[in-house]
């Protein structure tokens, strides 16, 4: 499970911040793991010098719930998500 909670947390950060390498690039060197910035609050992100948006689309539940929709369609089609 913990494999799919990784590839679902990356999933969301490239849909945010595949255009934003720099804010991106911040994000991961301060928190240095992907799942530990999806669990940081959005002001927490904003902090960062990250746009108040995309903090909030990346923190928002309802994309972690479509990245894991996307994910089980996947599997469902014989799909590996690398």
């Amino acid at each position: 499970m913990k494999n799919s909670t990784n590839i679902i947390d990356w999933i969301v950060f490239n849909r945010i911040f595949a255009e934003e390498l720099k804010s991106a690039e911040k994000i991961y060197k301060h928190f240095s793991s992907i799942h530990r910035a999806r669990l940081a609050s959005p002001r927490e992100i904003i902090a960062l010098g990250v746009d108040p948006q995309r903090a909030k689309e990346f923190t928002s539940q309802k994309n972690l719930d479509q990245a894991g929709k996307d994910v089980d369609r996947c599997k469902r089609k014989g799909y590996t998500v690398l």
